[in-house]
């Protein structure tokens, strides 16, 4: 087994800023080496031209947490526009967001947006249910 000793370009939280080179991150490299990078997929049945939008759901009952963040952070994801339907705190069991622009940008964009939303929503509402179950009870939940 022969290895390479490659240098691997570094990454860094999603809009901060490099302390080395002061760049700031963009959450994708679109170009590395002068070599395109990305979904391959997408990459080769999306026109670079056409615009579409997409639909956020829920696929159950659950709070929202993460629109808030996303849509501060929203700039990073390049040609795209998010737009929520509900708030963080919120109740839903269907239409969170719908995301719309370039579809290069959306499919790029789509994935970390439903991460991140899936992961702090998961949190929200299970730390809902640890609040109901002691509600009216002498108990906190901290």
């Amino acid at each position: 087994m022969t290895f390479v000793n490659r240098k691997v370009k570094r990454r860094f939280i999603a809009g901060a800023i490099c302390p080395k080179c002061k760049a700031q991150d963009t959450m994708a490299l679109t170009k590395e080496d002068g070599v395109e990078k990305g979904d391959v997929t997408s990459l080769s049945i999306v026109d670079a031209k056409t615009v579409g939008w997409f639909e956020v759901n829920a696929r159950q009952q659950g709070g929202v947490s993460g629109i808030h963040g996303l849509m501060q952070a929203s700039h990073l994801f390049g040609d795209v526009v998010l737009h929520p339907k509900c708030t963080d705190g919120d109740q839903v069991d269907g239409l969170i967001a719908t995301i719309e622009g370039n579809l290069g940008s959306v499919l790029k964009a789509e994935r970390v947006i439903l991460n991140i939303l899936g992961y702090a929503s998961g949190i929200s509402t299970q730390t809902a249910k640890f609040v109901d179950a002691v509600h009216e009870t002498n108990c906190e939940v901290c």
